[in-house]
């Protein structure tokens, strides 16, 4: 064969080689960005089932109102802690009841 052609061909292997790893990369790094993603989609669901329930917009701007700004800011904070406190441990129960 002719040396002109080996060499592109060698070169043209490691390339190959170089953009499979690539875009193993590229599938690792987006599973990453959908994972992150995902509380992102949580929150839009449920701003979505606010958007189609009117009733609880009512109800949490009555809320806000009848109890104050810095109350409610104050007790939305404790419903968020609450609500990862308990889905952490909701998490680490179905872990353990995974079979192995």
């Amino acid at each position: 064969m002719n040396p002109v052609t080996v060499t592109l061909a060698q070169r043209r292997a490691a390339l190959k080689l170089q953009c499979a790893a690539q875009r193993e990369q590229l599938a690792h790094a987006v599973a990453e960005i959908q994972e992150q993603l995902q509380g992102v989609d949580r929150v839009i669901g449920i701003v979505r089932g606010f958007r189609l329930s009117p009733a609880m917009v009512a109800g949490a701007a009555a809320v806000v109102l009848g109890i104050g700004s810095t109350r409610a800011v104050r007790l939305v904070g404790r419903g968020w802690l609450v609500f990862n406190t308990i889905q952490r441990i909701w998490r680490m129960f179905r872990r353990s009841r995974e079979p192995e």
